[in-house]
């Protein structure tokens, strides 16, 4: 069939990159993208080594069936017929339809998963809504994403992700959100979307996408950066560290506080490995959070001062927080105030910048009444964590060296009461 007689009514989903005929035997390369099996074997028997269409380096020439694209073409040609390509060209459809019976799918409506799988092949306006049942089903149900999984829907739905999409917000968001769904329990999903071409497209969508493509956007992120083996590589992509600091504070109501819940969940996620904190502070997450955390819920509030200590076990981390007017002050201001959680990370964060930095952070952090904090922190009872109270102790004789303060008989005493040995 060429080219001219199939692009009016057959999906481009079904068409080789390379012979641009309806595929026969579906295969995908390590990129993620399909290819009818012939033309692909004799693109790689000349003797290359790059993917078509990317004209990415192939790290290997293993050719896996695409099989769900295969079903597709199989029901398209039933439905619609095919000059010289007939159903039987692509197997039998009871016997597939009984290897889906027989695997984890048996509980989990195949035929109603292939369904919405050809709506979202076909292309158009069906797309989003397809996708949009494919994540509520995945939600569901986990029996449901190992269904989506192993017809393909996953190979699928990352093929979405491309440039050709960005017009189609809408209908992208919605694919993100099915994604997050399935990477939650499939290690494959995380694969496939660290390609760097599918990648590109989800650091996009969360810079300029819908409000609702961003969010899913930074969720689909936060999945990958829970993969230790994963983190370092999401964290130095570009665009990923600073479109999550530009999610932290953009926009307003109750669809921006989810955006700032999970811009922040998932930037804690990235520094949670070392080697992300220096690009993090680099990307702007000081100034961001300090903004953020004038207003923040207290569950948020509490990850925005576990980011900052974090951030301070780097220098860059700790030029930032010092060369900020207001993120002392306001670290001084969230002790004892958040939660006992809080109140630790930002004793140690403050414990980390007076630490490192010059005499005239420990004279801000003094002005900003962080000797009153230290004291009230120790004689609290029951209300912060073992590890706060040694930090704000340290703290203290920090502070005491630099200069005597005007409370030295009630610092003393604090220091007396805390190191003595309790029965």
């Amino acid at each position: 069939m060429s080219l001219r007689e199939c692009k009016p009514c057959v999906p481009p989903l079904f068409l080789c990159p390379i012979s641009l005929e309806m595929m026969r035997d579906p295969v995908t390369v390590c990129t993620g993208i399909t290819y009818d099996r012939r033309p692909i074997q004799k693109w790689l028997a000349e003797g290359h080594t790059t993917c078509p269409t990317t004209m990415c380096h192939l790290e290997n020439h293993i050719l896996i069936p695409n099989l769900i694209v295969r079903r597709l073409i199989q029901s398209w040609v039933q439905e619609n017929g095919s000059g010289s390509l007939p159903a039987s060209a692509f197997g039998s459809p009871k016997r597939d339809t009984e290897k889906q019976r027989s695997g984890d799918c048996t509980h989990a409506e195949p035929e109603r998963v292939l369904s919405l799988l050809r709506e979202i092949a076909r292309g158009g306006q069906g797309v989003r809504n397809a996708a949009k049942c494919l994540g509520a089903l995945a939600k569901e149900r986990v029996e449901y994403r190992t269904c989506i999984d192993e017809l393909g829907g996953t190979l699928l739905l990352v093929s979405l992700l491309s440039p050709e999409m960005h017009e189609d917000c809408e209908a992208c968001e919605e694919v993100l959100g099915a994604l997050v769904m399935l990477a939650q329990c499939r290690g494959g999903t995380r694969q496939m979307v660290m390609e760097p071409q599918t990648l590109a497209c989800v650091v996009w969508h969360l810079d300029r996408g819908t409000p609702c493509a961003r969010v899913n956007a930074a969720a689909l992120l936060e999945s990958l950066l829970a993969s230790d083996e994963l983190c370092a590589s999401v964290g130095r992509f570009p665009g990923v560290l600073q479109g999550l600091v530009k999610l932290v504070n953009e926009g307003g109501g109750v669809q921006q506080h989810r955006a700032s819940k999970i811009a922040v969940r998932t930037l804690l996620a990235a520094c949670l490995c070392k080697v992300n904190r220096p690009w993090a502070a680099d990307a702007g997450a000081v100034r961001a959070l300090v903004e953020h955390l004038t207003n923040a819920h207290p569950s948020t509030a509490e990850r925005c001062l576990a980011i900052f200590e974090l951030l301070c076990t780097t220098t860059e981390g700790q030029v930032a927080v010092s060369r900020h007017p207001l993120a002392i002050p306001l670290l001084v201001k969230m002790v004892l105030r958040v939660s006992p959680r809080g109140t630790e990370y930002a004793t140690g964060t403050l414990l980390a910048i007076c630490k490192s930095g010059p005499i005239d952070v420990l004279q801000v952090a003094m002005q900003a009444g962080a000797q009153t904090q230290m004291l009230f922190l120790l004689q609290s009872d029951g209300t912060c964590t073992p590890r706060a109270k040694r930090k704000a102790l340290e703290l203290l004789k920090l502070l005491h060296t630099v200069c005597c303060l005007p409370t030295v008989g009630k610092l003393v005493n604090a220091i007396h009461s805390w190191e003595q040995p309790r029965g």
